[in-house]
This record gives structure tokens, C-alpha cells and sequence, in this order.
């Protein structure tokens, strides 16, 4: 139940961004808002899980991946700009 809390708080915010585009399915923001949606809702049911084994082979390639995908997105944010 407070899972589902935390995530209608913070859905908020992200129908607030995407409010224009929400009830405009031809628009890539509509499609944005669901990918949003999924995001949250995954981080909100995998985040106790993040520290369980710290130095396992899994989640160590999962950092590794996590950071690389962060470098992807800040590399695209600075070369959109």
C-alpha cells in the first residue's frame, strides 16, 4: 500500500511535465509519460534490492551499466543543448 502511495505522489510531478502532450496520442510525450510511468514503478519495487549483495557479479554489472547508461544521457543532454 505504500508503494502505491509513493507512486501516485510521484506520478505528480510527472503529469505536470507531460500534462500538454498526455491526451495527445500522436505525440512522442504521450509515449514519454507511460515510459516515465513504467520507470517509477519499476524503481519503487526493485530499490530495496539495490544494496542486498553489494559486491555481487550482478549488481556490480548493473552499476556498470546504470553509470554508463547516465554518461549516454548527459552526453545527449550536452550535445542537444
Amino acid at each position: 500500500m505504500g508503494k502505491l502511495i509513493v507512486f501516485l505522489i510521484l506520478s505528480v510531478p510527472l503529469i505536470v511535465v507531460s500534462r500538454r502532450t498526455l491526451f495527445k496520442p500522436h505525440s512522442h510525450g504521450f509515449y514519454r509519460w507511460f515510459a516515465w510511468e513504467g520507470i517509477l514503478w519499476l524503481t519503487l519495487n526493485n530499490y530495496i534490492y539495490w544494496f542486498d549483495n553489494p559486491l555481487g557479479t550482478n549488481q556490480i554489472l548493473a552499476w556498470i551499466c546504470l553509470i554508463y547508461s547516465l554518461v549516454l544521457v548527459s552526453c545527449h543532454a550536452c550535445i542537444a543543448v
